[in-house]
């Protein structure tokens, strides 16, 4: 005899809808007592396998999660106060053999002496959002490697609406904080150099013209907060409407203004003018590492006055620990190695502050090849790097706050509001015109209107056009089949707009019609953030190859390298390597390029791509060892060298 109505499982709700119910027992193995009809429609089992003691609960389990179960078991138990809990996702096997991601909500069921008898779980199938989740986070990986070697500013315009998104280090390019700059395209164009619009203008249209062939490119001057201008190579990719139309063009700033100013300014007092209006700290320093040319955001960053830094040297101002990477690469740059490189480094202020810097380095070679001088931009981060740290903290802070409500909010919930009520989802009872006859929610903020304005009233009252007719066309598919799921809606609650996600089983006694619904709005989210990862990557020219620790195969290709080499993104990752690509390359240059890239962290050389069709041409690469969540990657860059 059980201490409780064990009736509900029996509802109707669990004979057809998602969520299984099991009964345990208390006892070694957690043997079932009663389980929820649906667990044969769900997972395969008929419910007198478990019942008949024939398979016992905790068998079923991943070996890998069984642990993580029972210790969450015993923590509640030990708690006297605790009612119910909710286990961490883990993996339940089927009756086929496979795994499932599974949700458990638990309810403790104790005896008059407060000792516990059985336990009430409620199951829910994750599976198709852990692996989006898993999904998701590849593509974020993917992405935050390709932009942490370029540096760029990201930009995301949808064109339809006219709505532009720039990222902030987008922003910080041209000396913005985040909520200075509007996100207006109006805003864009009028800080470029009236020179240079009608060349934006025209680079736009060609672009838009042929946007499946053509990338949007262009150089640009745009002005930044303090009135000065910088040269930015902006490039882009359009998607389209069905109509053929644009609708989103995401893409890329690079800063090139160092670039172009080594180019083109030959004169004096252009250089002047270069230095004294900088955001940012930038001096010229001999091979030696001496300041020859110094201007005023460097002796504000630093401290020193610039007669005090021409007695000085940079490696005598570095912060010890940060030396010795700086000096691998300055001393690349003088053996003629690479041209550039950028690094994060410290530098000590003449009152012994630590300043935090974005360094980046470049050099004016003389005809013979060697060093003539150095140019260096210093970009004081300090305060970011101070803020991350109070972001960070202040994180930990509201997760800590957030699990200890949390608990009280879940301590505070009464057994006598209901199984159903327990229920995360919303639950609505229909009949088949769409009149509300019941509804279960324990978050009302997520209904459409208040719970006593929906009863008694039809969903076309509160509901979208396209919504309500989204659910109709659920319920007349349960009505005809018996179930109805994966149907999504949108609409607007208290909190904002919000998705939802539909499973409708109909009640063969009384004709109406059970509805759960799940949020999955941030689903939706990682959906929207999957497409900018792909357009992110997509919009990049320059040939971007990811491989594994030392192995020569392609694990990832951008599709600028697809269109550069003429192959297609499956054929690449599907098997091809470098030695594929590359004449200039065999495996025993690759066996000794392996160590060098490790030891270096940083390789830039030139090599030559040979594309599908034969023709081979030379290219600039940059090879970056790089370390992620205990896997190590080679992240090559890739640039043809055009005029050559």
């Amino acid at each position: 005899m059980l201490p409780f109505d064990s009736s509900f499982v029996d509802h109707e709700l669990f004979r057809e809808g998602p969520v299984v119910i099991f009964v345990w027992k208390n006892e070694a193995g957690w043997p079932v007592e009663t389980v929820s009809r649906n667990l044969h429609k769900l997972y395969g089992y008929m419910p007198d396998e478990y019942t008949s003691g024939k398979l016992m609960y905790a068998d079923q389990i991943h070996p890998d999660d069984i642990a993580q179960v029972a210790f969450e078991v015993e923590k509640a138990g030990s708690c006297s106060e605790c009612s119910s809990f909710d286990h961490k996702p883990y993996r339940y096997r089927d009756e086929k053999g496979d795994y499932r991601w599974v949700k458990d909500s638990t309810r403790i069921i104790r005896d008059d002496d407060g000792t516990i008898t059985h336990y009430i779980g409620y199951l829910v199938d994750i599976t198709n959002e852990v692996a989006l989740k898993e999904e998701t986070a590849l593509l974020k990986e993917r992405l935050d490697l390709a932009w942490t070697a370029t540096n760029d500013g990201l930009w995301d315009w949808i064109i339809d609406e006219d709505v532009v998104y720039f990222s902030d280090r987008w922003k910080e390019m041209i000396g913005y904080e985040r909520d200075e700059f509007p996100n207006e395209s109006s805003a864009f164009f009028e800080h470029i150099h009236p020179n240079d619009r009608d060349r934006v203008q025209k680079a736009l249209e060609e672009h838009f013209a042929d946007p499946e062939h053509r990338l949007y490119e262009v150089d640009l001057r745009i002005q930044c907060k303090d009135g000065s201008y910088k040269w930015i190579q902006s490039r882009g990719k359009t998607s389209l409407n069905p109509d053929g139309t644009p609708h989103r063009m995401v893409g890329a700033h690079t800063d090139i203004t160092v670039r172009r100013l080594l180019e083109e300014q030959k004169n004096n007092e252009q250089m002047r003018l270069f230095f004294e209006r900088q955001l940012v700290g930038m001096a010229i320093t001999s091979p030696e590492k001496g300041w020859l040319k110094t201007n005023e955001k460097l002796h504000r960053m630093l401290g020193y006055t610039h007669d005090e830094l021409t007695h000085l040297t940079w490696e005598e101002m570095t912060y010890p620990d940060d030396l010795p990477r700086d000096l691998e690469q300055f001393d690349r740059l003088l053996r003629g190695e690479i041209d550039e490189y950028m690094i994060q480094k410290r530098f000590m202020r003449k009152d012994k502050h630590i300043v935090y810097t974005n360094l980046s380095v470049s050099c004016v070679r003389r005809e013979d090849g060697s060093v003539d001088y150095v140019l260096a931009l210093l970009e004081d981060i300090t305060t970011r790097k101070q803020a991350e740290e109070t972001i960070n903290e202040l994180n930990l802070t509201l997760e800590r706050r957030i699990e200890e409500r949390t608990i009280e909010l879940q301590d505070a919930l009464s057994f006598n509001e209901g199984i159903i009520n327990a229920i995360p989802d919303l639950l609505f009872e229909l009949n088949k015109e769409g009149t509300y006859l019941g509804i279960w929610a324990q978050n009302q903020e997520l209904l459409a209107a208040q719970k006593e304005m929906l009863l008694g009233n039809n969903i076309r009252d509160f509901l979208a056009t396209e919504a309500t007719k989204s659910v109709m066309e659920a319920i007349d598919e349960a009505d005809k089949k018996g179930l109805s799921f994966g149907k999504t809606i949108r609409i607007n609650v208290a909190n904002g707009e919000r998705w939802f996600e539909l499973s409708v089983s109909k009640n063969e006694s009384d004709g109406a019609f059970l509805v759960l619904s799940r949020d999955i709005t941030e689903r939706k989210e990682a959906e929207l953030q999957m497409s900018l990862l792909t357009y992110s990557l997509d919009a990049l020219s320059d040939t971007i190859l990811l491989m594994e620790e030392n192995s020569p195969l392609f694990v990832y290709v951008n599709h600028g390298t697809c269109r550069k080499l003429g192959y297609s993104r499956e054929q690449l990752i599907g098997g091809m390597g470098v030695f594929d690509i590359d004449p200039d390359w065999s495996p025993e240059e690759w066996a000794e390029f392996w160590p060098r890239l490790q030891a270096q962290r940083v390789m830039h050389f030139e090599s030559r791509h040979r594309t599908k069709e034969g023709r081979i041409f030379p290219v600039d690469v940059t090879s970056h060892y790089v370390e992620y969540e205990d896997k190590v990657y080679n992240l090559a860059i890739c640039r043809e060298i055009v005029g050559r």
